[in-house]
């Protein structure tokens, strides 16, 4: 993930959160406590960064690292329309839709095949077009 052509984001496998400024790497501190698998990163710093783990979904609120869906194996991460929300594609639980409040409470819904979906498992998402 690239934030603004600043610094470039990367999730590892085991070893937490990256950041690239084009001459050197270097582990973020505010996300430390991620050593699991990060599949993926979206949001920007100013808003926030969501980061979608193989241990729940994440997201970087200032200086603060909130768990928002714990024990999901979160692949795909994507804005939602609203403010301070995502969309989370996870392989065992079905598809999400997360926000914060401003008090730091999260918010979900859950879409999986009690509500329709033929599967609990998503690994991708793809942002709507009205000309579909």
């Amino acid at each position: 993930y690239n934030e603004n052509d600043e610094r470039l984001w990367i999730g590892t496998s085991n070893e937490g959160v990256f950041t690239f400024d084009g001459n050197r790497f270097v582990r973020e501190p505010l996300t430390q406590t991620l050593t699991q698998a990060v599949w993926c990163v979206t949001g920007s710093r100013k808003a926030g960064l969501w980061f979608g783990t193989e241990r729940g979904l994440y997201k970087l609120d200032g200086d603060r690292l909130v768990t928002v869906v714990p024990d999901g194996d979160v692949r795909a991460v994507l804005a939602h329309v609203l403010p301070d929300a995502v969309w989370c594609a996870t392989t065992d639980r079905g598809i999400w839709t997360c926000a914060l409040t401003a008090d730091g409470r999260t918010r979900q819904a859950r879409l999986d095949t009690e509500t329709g979906l033929p599967s609990n498992t998503g690994f991708c998402l793809l942002p709507g077009d009205d000309k579909l």
